[in-house]
């Protein structure tokens, strides 16, 4: 963060750590997997342009920022789908159908 010049980095941190560890457990638990999905996503998109911009990277840097930026494009995609599809039956919370 501090070669990007991010200010207050402490404060970006936790919340990077919040969401990444909430964010994780709802998703793998199916606990308002949504909403989870939909926050991950963004992040993950902020995170994706601002450290992985291989545009921008020396040539012995780019490949490998490229790949990453690529990986990152299908974990975006996949907490796309899970927003708009759900998490499942066997989601914590989901209520039974009468």
């Amino acid at each position: 963060m501090s070669t990007r010049h991010l200010p207050l980095i402490p404060v970006l941190l936790a919340v990077a750590m919040m969401i990444e560890v909430a964010g994780s457990v709802c998703l793998v638990t199916g606990y308002q997997a949504r909403i989870a999905a939909f926050v991950m996503f963004w992040y993950t998109t902020a995170v994706t342009v601002l450290f992985h911009n291989y545009w921008e990277a020396s040539e012995a840097m780019a490949g490998m920022q490229e790949t990453h930026f690529r990986k990152n494009l299908a974990i975006m995609g996949g907490l796309l789908m899970l927003a708009y599809s759900g998490p499942g039956k066997w989601a914590l919370g989901r209520r039974g159908s009468s």
